[in-house]
């Protein structure tokens, strides 16, 4: 496996691609079993530890390191036609554990910020069973968010508004599905009317409007409204957790 499809894996894991991108990802998720079990592994490897570090000079060196190591490698073993050669997969994943190895020595030394993949687990919503309406845009509302599909997500939420645009869940549904893809005035526009408002989904809203502040690393913005959401709601432990950490 190349480079750049480690690259690749690592954008999708941080949202970083665009929504044509993130389709054709996960389409050869469902397609290349082979691909899956790899992504499946440096998903694995990398959410318990790179998402964790702070220090992003230190490892876009360690990155650019180990590329090149695996190029020499690679090229070495083309050489070497008569030696028996390590088959790709299996060197990619020695490849991974050496990084985590450096990579480990990084978080010892220093324990970088909280980031956004620690706190974007977003509970599975069951908008079908909460409601009596037959309404097929609001299944496929519920399926694409499960499954985090937010492109699909956000044009049905969208669809559903535009029937009724008094139901604030959706909003917020919305605002979470952009979010995800880094569209995150249009988010932000919606999850400040809700926090303005006298809606149940304040608290919610404001929690929202952290971690979206959160994922552009805009910690003075995270923390303002961390410190907006109120002691009896749900969100308030979660919020002073995040709050230590900034």
């Amino acid at each position: 496996m190349k480079t750049e499809v480690y690259l690749w894996m690592e954008q999708y894991l941080n949202n970083e691609l665009s929504r044509e991108e993130r389709q054709k990802f996960e389409q050869k998720l469902q397609e290349d079993t082979s691909f899956k079990k790899e992504f499946d592994l440096f998903k694995d490897l990398y959410k318990t530890l790179d998402n964790r570090i702070g220090n992003k000079e230190k490892i876009e060196k360690l990155k650019g390191t180990l590329s090149q190591l695996g190029e020499k490698y690679i090229k070495k073993q083309e050489v070497k036609k008569t030696t028996k050669v390590i088959s790709l997969n299996r060197y990619a994943k020695y490849l991974i554990a050496a990084s985590l190895v450096l990579l480990a020595g990084f978080f010892f030394l220093k324990k970088g910020k909280p980031t956004y993949t620690d706190y974007n687990n977003f509970d599975k919503i069951e908008l079908t069973v909460r409601s009596n309406e037959n309404n097929e845009h609001l299944k496929k509302a519920e399926d694409a968010f499960n499954a985090k599909k937010y492109a699909e997500a956000a044009k049905e939420f969208e669809i559903l508004l535009n029937e009724d645009k008094t139901k604030v869940s959706l909003q917020l549904y919305l605002a979470v599905s952009l979010m995800e893809q880094n569209e995150y005035h249009k988010a932000e526009k919606i999850l400040k009317k809700i926090s303005k408002s006298d809606s149940v989904y304040r608290s919610k809203a404001l929690w929202y409007l952290a971690l979206s502040k959160l994922k552009q690393q805009d910690y003075t913005a995270c923390a303002k409204y961390l410190k907006e959401i109120e002691k009896d709601t749900p969100e308030y432990k979660d919020a002073q957790g995040l709050l230590k950490q900034l």
